[in-house]
């Protein structure tokens, strides 16, 4: 099992298509549920969607940093 040297937590990987068929790197997020009440409630907020990407933007900089 793969652990994310970051955050200590196990790495998953699955078969998705829109990870296999593509001629690039592709990372697949899951950033909620529409089917959770609160979940659903989060993805239609600005402030939420804007947290979020947000942080993404600001991890995935970090990342690259570390890789160089």
């Amino acid at each position: 099992m793969l652990i994310s040297p970051r955050t200590a937590t196990p790495l998953k990987s699955a078969d998705f298509a829109e990870l296999r068929d593509t001629k690039m790197a592709a990372v697949l997020l899951e950033l909620g549920f529409f089917d959770n009440a609160t979940e659903l409630k989060n993805i239609c907020s600005d402030n939420y969607v804007n947290y979020v990407s947000n942080n993404l933007a600001n991890e995935i900089s970090i990342i690259i940093r570390e890789m160089k």
